[in-house]
């Protein structure tokens, strides 16, 4: 089985097949022979945050807490590099809010991801908002990243309602200068507005939007079976399921082109706006956080907090796989 699509960029052009491995598993795999990921996520052991949002995930998901080992960091993304793994983008990511934490640790870990910067296609910081009045941490990150943020509705009053915070970063002077990813919520009360949300922040925020994602909550990441917290009891109360993904497909199919099909890898389907930014929806078919790999307190696992095997099963050629996936399914560009 296999799925073609190229993607350029400024460093350089790369064209990624999906492929199967000889256990059954999918990657993806660029013509050099290396796996790409989608993800390389960086995630606290502490948490801290401004807001109060009714479906946090650093609420729901009760890993350990405990030393971050952030000097670790540079054997890790070693270790990625020797097993020919690469990523989409890297993500600055909770516990929370992650422009909270120490900005000496947040410099100290931009010049980790700088030297390993080839093994990154771009770079995100997910943030609640914060960022963007934090001018100190902003200098850090904002010329070279995109900030990647969730929305519970294009209306600010009622996103500020709803995600319980007291400053509109959209007012803020650095706001202007960023480039945004807006994670949109796929709720209950907002799936009949869906696409006049979408035209709403192309309009409004065209001149930093990166790209609209449209966000399937998990009602928990961690074990799927436990879900009496009262974060996990709003999300199946309030959001849309994994289950209602295919009504959102067909709606989005009949009203914009497909970039890229269904992959069972990254989990995803894409479109193209007429304005030239991408929509994406994670499908949650698969496994949740596959693509990703995760630091945490030093270590690299997958979001069920187990170690990641970097290593291919003996004797796969994965340049040997990319080859034979040929151009059979590709993908519009």
């Amino acid at each position: 089985m296999s799925c073609t699509f190229t993607r350029s960029k400024e460093k350089d052009v790369s064209t990624k097949r999906l492929v199967q491995l000889p256990n059954g598993e999918f990657v993806v795999a660029n013509e050099l022979g290396q796996r790409v990921y989608k993800t390389f996520m960086v995630v606290s052991a502490s948490f801290r945050c401004d807001k109060g949002c009714p479906c946090c995930t650093a609420q729901i998901t009760t890993w350990p807490k405990g030393e971050d080992c952030w000097e670790r960091m540079d054997d890790c993304l070693a270790r990625c590099e020797q097993a020919g793994i690469t990523f989409e983008y890297v993500t600055m990511s909770g516990n929370g809010e992650p422009s909270m934490y120490p900005a000496d640790v947040l410099r100290g870990l931009k010049e980790t991801f700088d030297r390993y910067d080839h093994l990154f296609e771009y770079r995100r910081f997910q943030t609640g908002g914060n960022i963007l009045w934090e001018p100190e941490v902003w200098n850090i990150f904002g010329p070279t990243y995109v900030f990647e943020t969730t929305r519970m509705s294009l209306d600010d009053a009622e996103d500020m309602e709803i995600l319980r915070y007291r400053r509109n970063y959209t007012e803020s002077p650095l706001f202007p200068r960023s480039r945004v990813v807006f994670n949109h919520t796929l709720l209950r009360r907002n799936e009949h507005r869906l696409l006049a949300d979408i035209e709403g922040y192309v309009r409004r925020f065209g001149n930093v939007l990166a790209a609209v994602n449209l966000k399937i909550l998990n009602p928990n990441t961690f074990d799927p079976n436990v879900l009496s917290s009262r974060q996990s009891q709003w999300i199946l109360k309030h959001g849309l399921g994994k289950n209602d993904g295919q009504r959102i497909v067909e709606l989005m199919d009949a009203h914009f082109p497909r970039v890229n099909d269904y992959n069972p890898f990254y989990d995803r389907y894409e479109w193209m706006h007429p304005s030239g930014i991408k929509i994406t929806l994670y499908a949650r078919l698969a496994s949740y956080g596959l693509p990703n790999i995760v630091f945490y307190q030093g270590k690299l696992v997958d979001y069920g907090l187990k170690p990641q095997r970097l290593e291919l099963p003996e004797g796969t050629d994965i340049l040997a796989l990319w080859r034979a996936a040929g151009e059979q399914s590709h993908v519009r560009a």
